[in-house]
Protein backbone atom coordinates (compact mmCIF):
# COMPACT_ATOMS: atom_id res chain seq x y z
CA UNK A 1 0.00 0.00 0.00
CA UNK A 2 2.78 2.26 1.00
CA UNK A 3 4.60 1.61 -2.07
CA UNK A 4 1.47 2.39 -4.26
CA UNK A 5 1.30 5.19 -2.79
CA UNK A 6 4.38 6.49 -3.50
CA UNK A 7 4.23 5.49 -6.70
CA UNK A 8 0.85 7.28 -7.12
CA UNK A 9 2.31 10.51 -5.69
CA UNK A 10 5.27 10.53 -8.03
CA UNK A 11 3.48 10.03 -10.83
CA UNK A 12 1.18 13.34 -10.01
CA UNK A 13 4.63 15.12 -9.36
CA UNK A 14 5.66 14.19 -12.86
CA UNK A 15 2.52 15.14 -14.61
CA UNK A 16 2.71 18.71 -12.96
CA UNK A 17 5.77 19.63 -13.74
CA UNK A 18 5.52 18.44 -17.34
CA UNK A 19 1.83 20.69 -17.58
CA UNK A 20 3.95 24.05 -15.66
CA UNK A 21 6.98 23.86 -17.07
CA UNK A 22 10.28 23.33 -16.45
CA UNK A 23 11.97 25.99 -13.80
CA UNK A 24 15.88 25.55 -14.39
CA UNK A 25 18.66 26.10 -12.18
CA UNK A 26 19.75 29.43 -13.19
CA UNK A 27 16.16 30.80 -13.71
CA UNK A 28 15.93 30.86 -10.03
CA UNK A 29 19.21 32.22 -9.57
CA UNK A 30 18.40 35.00 -12.26
CA UNK A 31 14.58 35.35 -11.13
CA UNK A 32 16.33 36.04 -8.00
CA UNK A 33 18.98 38.96 -8.96
CA UNK A 34 16.21 40.56 -11.20
CA UNK A 35 13.88 40.79 -8.59
CA UNK A 36 16.48 42.47 -5.61
CA UNK A 37 17.69 44.67 -8.82
CA UNK A 38 14.07 46.19 -9.27
CA UNK A 39 14.05 46.94 -6.10
CA UNK A 40 17.05 48.72 -6.04
CA UNK A 41 16.45 50.66 -9.44
CA UNK A 42 13.09 51.60 -7.70
CA UNK A 43 14.50 52.84 -4.79
CA UNK A 44 17.21 55.11 -7.08
CA UNK A 45 14.82 56.17 -9.21
CA UNK A 46 12.27 57.47 -6.10
CA UNK A 47 15.59 59.30 -4.74
CA UNK A 48 16.53 60.61 -8.30
CA UNK A 49 13.12 62.45 -9.32
CA UNK A 50 13.35 65.22 -6.42
CA UNK A 51 16.70 66.01 -6.75
CA UNK A 52 16.46 66.26 -10.52
CA UNK A 53 13.24 68.68 -10.20
CA UNK A 54 15.32 71.01 -8.11
CA UNK A 55 18.47 70.71 -9.95
CA UNK A 56 19.58 74.02 -12.08
CA UNK A 57 18.70 74.14 -15.77
CA UNK A 58 21.84 72.34 -17.09
CA UNK A 59 22.20 70.07 -14.10
CA UNK A 60 18.79 68.88 -14.40
CA UNK A 61 19.37 68.41 -18.47
CA UNK A 62 22.41 66.04 -17.70
CA UNK A 63 20.20 64.12 -14.61
CA UNK A 64 17.04 63.80 -17.06
CA UNK A 65 19.57 62.38 -19.38
CA UNK A 66 20.82 59.93 -17.16
CA UNK A 67 17.48 59.04 -16.02
CA UNK A 68 15.73 58.67 -19.12
CA UNK A 69 18.76 55.89 -20.57
CA UNK A 70 19.11 54.02 -17.36
CA UNK A 71 15.13 54.05 -17.31
CA UNK A 72 14.49 52.72 -20.56
CA UNK A 73 16.91 49.68 -19.77
CA UNK A 74 15.07 48.78 -16.94
CA UNK A 75 11.98 48.45 -18.75
CA UNK A 76 13.72 45.91 -20.72
CA UNK A 77 15.18 44.39 -17.71
CA UNK A 78 11.80 44.10 -15.99
CA UNK A 79 10.08 42.89 -19.50
CA UNK A 80 13.18 40.32 -19.55
CA UNK A 81 12.10 38.95 -16.04
CA UNK A 82 8.30 38.52 -17.24
CA UNK A 83 9.42 36.39 -19.83
CA UNK A 84 11.77 34.96 -17.72
CA UNK A 85 8.50 33.72 -15.69
CA UNK A 86 6.16 33.42 -18.97
CA UNK A 87 9.72 30.77 -20.05
CA UNK A 88 9.32 29.25 -16.24
CA UNK A 89 5.27 28.34 -16.76
CA UNK A 90 5.91 27.84 -20.32
CA UNK A 91 4.94 23.83 -21.05
CA UNK A 92 7.39 21.11 -22.62
CA UNK A 93 7.30 21.51 -26.08
CA UNK A 94 6.73 24.27 -28.65
CA UNK A 95 5.92 26.25 -26.05
CA UNK A 96 8.84 26.31 -24.40
CA UNK A 97 11.00 26.77 -26.83
CA UNK A 98 9.69 29.56 -28.38
CA UNK A 99 9.38 31.29 -25.14
CA UNK A 100 13.00 30.37 -24.48
CA UNK A 101 13.73 31.61 -27.72
CA UNK A 102 12.03 34.95 -27.33
CA UNK A 103 13.79 35.15 -23.53
CA UNK A 104 17.30 34.82 -25.46
CA UNK A 105 16.40 36.81 -28.24
CA UNK A 106 15.39 39.94 -25.49
CA UNK A 107 18.08 39.41 -23.38
CA UNK A 108 20.60 39.88 -26.71
CA UNK A 109 18.57 43.43 -26.97
CA UNK A 110 18.26 44.28 -23.62
CA UNK A 111 22.36 43.46 -23.55
CA UNK A 112 22.98 45.97 -26.50
CA UNK A 113 20.49 48.67 -24.74
CA UNK A 114 22.48 47.96 -21.44
CA UNK A 115 26.02 48.39 -22.72
CA UNK A 116 24.57 51.60 -24.01
CA UNK A 117 23.55 53.05 -21.04
CA UNK A 118 26.68 51.85 -19.00
CA UNK A 119 28.56 53.99 -21.56
CA UNK A 120 26.29 56.71 -20.91
CA UNK A 121 26.50 56.39 -17.71
CA UNK A 122 30.05 56.34 -17.26
CA UNK A 123 30.45 59.43 -19.43
CA UNK A 124 28.19 61.28 -17.90
CA UNK A 125 30.02 61.81 -14.36
CA UNK A 126 31.99 64.46 -15.52
CA UNK A 127 28.69 66.40 -16.26
CA UNK A 128 28.23 66.60 -12.95
CA UNK A 129 29.37 68.94 -10.05
CA UNK A 130 27.64 68.75 -7.32
CA UNK A 131 27.99 65.96 -4.62
CA UNK A 132 24.14 64.54 -4.71
CA UNK A 133 24.21 64.48 -8.34
CA UNK A 134 27.80 62.23 -8.66
CA UNK A 135 26.30 59.90 -6.05
CA UNK A 136 23.43 59.75 -8.76
CA UNK A 137 25.41 58.62 -10.93
CA UNK A 138 27.60 56.80 -9.39
CA UNK A 139 24.48 54.60 -8.53
CA UNK A 140 22.94 54.37 -11.56
CA UNK A 141 26.67 52.85 -12.74
CA UNK A 142 27.02 50.27 -10.07
CA UNK A 143 23.34 48.82 -10.78
CA UNK A 144 23.59 49.22 -14.95
CA UNK A 145 26.89 47.23 -13.97
CA UNK A 146 25.95 44.72 -12.15
CA UNK A 147 22.59 43.70 -14.07
CA UNK A 148 24.68 42.82 -16.53
CA UNK A 149 25.62 39.03 -15.40
CA UNK A 150 22.09 38.51 -14.98
CA UNK A 151 21.41 39.57 -19.22
CA UNK A 152 24.38 37.76 -20.13
CA UNK A 153 23.54 34.76 -18.80
CA UNK A 154 20.07 34.62 -20.39
CA UNK A 155 21.92 35.58 -23.55
CA UNK A 156 23.28 32.64 -23.02
CA UNK A 157 20.67 30.09 -21.95
CA UNK A 158 19.26 27.43 -23.88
Amino acid sequence: MRALLILVGLCVSLAAHTCMGEERPDDVRNAYELQAKAKAITAWEKTCLPIMEAASNEDRFNLYYLYTHTHDVWRQIDFLRTLLDLANSASAGDDDRKTRRLLQDHAKFAGFELEQAIVIAEKSRDAFKRSEHLKLQRDAYVLLRDIRGVVNRLEASK
